[in-house]
């Protein structure tokens, strides 16, 4: 999945160290009816609202944006395998594969002309020139 279980398992480590999951997994549910349970929320929240507000923050959101990108990556790809074959499976359309590489630096080689039984180069930008002077 793009290394967001990676960054799962360092932020889990990083909550670990400084007691951030403790405090997580302590905290009693606001979702009651009693008034003593809600009062007993609040009074906890309160208590710990500004260590945990000083965990989650820049850096944490750095983490899930991360996340979020590497899991969109993954879905573009899964669509891309499910409506062309994707290049995990398609010799063709990877990148990096030595004959993709050869068949790419035949297909952009420098354009030539014959001039007088001499080969030349023409740059692509004097190409257009020497068309409109013919």
């Amino acid at each position: 999945m793009g290394g967001s279980v990676t960054r799962m398992k360092e932020e889990q480590k990083h909550k670990n160290g400084l007691g951030i999951e403790k405090i997580e997994t302590d905290i009693p549910s606001p979702k009651t009816v009693s008034m003593e349970q809600f009062v007993l929320y609040i009074t906890y929240m309160s208590q710990y609202m500004n260590t945990l507000f000083d965990f989650y923050g820049f850096e944490t959101s750095k983490v899930k944006w991360l996340n979020y990108l590497s899991s969109q990556k993954a879905i573009q790809e899964n669509v891309d395998i499910l409506i062309n074959g994707g290049k995990k499976y398609n010799k063709g359309r990877r990148k990096k594969t030595k004959k993709n590489r050869q068949r790419k630096e035949k297909t952009h080689q420098p354009r030539t002309t014959l001039e007088e039984g001499v080969l030349t180069t023409i740059p692509k930008s004097k190409s257009k020139k020497k068309q409109s002077m013919c």
